[in-house]
């Protein structure tokens, strides 16, 4: 669940409560939004009828007003004594109705985070918090002024003096990308050490989760606690206990596929840059790999150069170019190896390095290519550059008692469109085909297992891929297209 699902969660249970908040009919004047100030304030007062509060114009409800330490050493103490509320008032109203204001702002003070990687302080404030006290009609309109600037109704509680908290979503998110920065990592899978020959085992990872955390949270401040933890959850590595495989050497190919690229350097870069990522997978029986986990995006941060892609059917330069070009070479050794295709995608036109039928295009993070080791032995992956060569095998130390075949053909042909253009400034009688076109195909695919003399038949869905428009600019004398010859 994300944190505006959550926050919509909270939204509805709380509809009651927000109706008493709702303005008067006819009060629909705009106002300006509630901010969080980075200046530092004292306590904010109504000492009299000319006394308003001002909100800063160059902040807004996303605007965080960081006035944290930016030391990143354990045990720093973050303090954001100097973040502080503003309500705004309309700049319109020059009245000194002191309803526009609040009688009184609650001081939750600061809330000790419990974080693993740092010792962090925040104020209550800074982490999306604002407490009106008093229940008063003036309060009420405070409330309903901050729900419309995106505010949620986080608790309320009674006695002597009444609190209605407030929590701004916008807030909170910031804190949680800002945890998340510093305590996120990914699991890391086990991998194939050539150099130790031996498989070195996965790290089991962690992320911060949103929703945990923000309930520890609304815990604290419903039981004026002065702390509370941000929660983490573990993201197993499936291959984090490798007890069971012994003495494992990936010593038998049992499949593969190799396929030509072009010598353009930026290519070149992203072809080797997916290829390294997966070099060395390793999968134990039932492990699934997915190309988009183990690769990451195809972005220039990541160190990803611009190349030719096939997008939407056009030929483009793209971030990331090549990177096809190692999915589906490995889509193609996981076919020959026996290996299960959980997901896979077809490109919308032809590739020229890989047959039809045999190209598995991805996308991060929606076009996947995931296969699984439906073996009952564990299985490595290596993938290798040789010149302009790219290479992909399946090792394993069993021996293949079968042999398998990809079988793939032409179910249909489908023509291509023509684009005709008359340009009066050519010479007459003239036909130039300014781009040609090609057919599109329908194909049927499928792969056969021979074991012990048997054989099984295994079909895949058909793959389509689109034709490409044909271009032709004419002078104004010639038909097009020609009429047939007579016979």
């Amino acid at each position: 669940m994300t944190v505006h699902r959550l926050f919509s969660s909270i939204l509805i249970a709380c509809t009651a409560a927000l109706a008493a908040c709702s303005p008067a009919a006819g009060d629909m004047r705009e106002r300006e939004p509630l901010h969080f100030d980075k200046s530092p304030k004292t306590t904010l007062q109504n000492g009299d009828s000319d006394s308003h509060l001002v909100a800063d114009p160059e902040l807004n409800s996303d605007n965080l007003g960081d006035t944290e330490s930016n030391s990143n050493e354990p045990g720093e103490t973050r303090d954001n004594a100097g973040v502080d509320a503003n309500i705004a008032r309309d700049s319109k109203d020059n009245s000194n109705e002191s309803a526009d204001n609040c009688s009184q702002f609650c001081d939750l003070g600061k809330f000790r985070i419990e974080d693993p990687t740092q010792q962090l302080s925040y104020d209550a404030r800074h982490l999306g918090i604002l407490a009106l006290c008093g229940d008063s009609a003036r309060d009420a309109k405070c409330v309903d002024r901050a729900l419309r600037d995106g505010a949620i109704l986080f608790a309320e509680e009674g006695g002597s003096e009444p609190k209605k908290i407030l929590l701004y979503p916008t807030r909170f998110e910031a804190f949680i990308d800002d945890a998340s920065a510093r305590i996120d990592t990914a699991a890391t899978e086990g991998r194939w050490s050539e150099s130790l020959d031996r498989v070195i085992a996965g790290v089991d990872g962690r992320r911060v989760s949103p929703e945990k955390t923000l309930d520890n949270l609304r815990q604290a401040v419903v039981s004026g606690a002065s702390s509370f933890a941000i929660d983490i959850e573990s993201l197993p590595a499936r291959s984090s206990n490798l007890n069971d495989i012994g003495d494992f050497k990936p010593t038998v190919k049992i499949g593969g596929f190799q396929t030509k690229f072009s010598r353009s350097k930026n290519r070149t870069h992203n072809v080797k840059l997916a290829a390294s990522a997966v070099d060395g997978l390793f999968l134990m029986p039932g492990a699934e790999f997915s190309y988009n986990d183990w690769v990451g995006e195809r972005s220039e941060a990541r160190g990803y150069r611009e190349a030719p892609v096939i997008e939407q059917g056009q030929l483009v330069e793209g971030l990331g170019g090549g990177a096809c070009q190692v999915s589906s070479t490995i889509h193609a050794a996981a076919l020959l190896s026996g290996l299960e295709i959980v997901e896979r995608y077809n490109h919308s036109l032809p590739s020229s390095y890989i047959p039809m039928g045999m190209d598995a295009v991805v996308s991060y993070p929606t076009l996947d290519l995931r296969i699984k080791n439906n073996f009952d032995h564990p299985v490595v992956l290596r993938v290798l550059i040789e010149d302009t060569t790219l290479i992909a095998n399946f090792y394993s130390d069993t021996p293949r008692n079968s042999k398998v075949y990809f079988r793939h053909e032409i179910a249909e042909e489908i023509p291509y469109k023509e684009v005709i253009t008359t340009d009066p400034t050519l010479p007459p009688e003239t036909t130039k085909i300014t781009k040609r076109g090609k057919p599109g195909y329908r194909i049927l695919r499928s792969r056969i297992v021979l074991k012990d003399g048997k054989e099984s038949f295994e079909k895949f869905y058909d793959d389509t891929y689109q034709s490409q428009t044909q271009n032709v600019t004419i002078s104004p004398d010639v038909v097009y297209p020609p009429p047939p010859l007579e016979s």
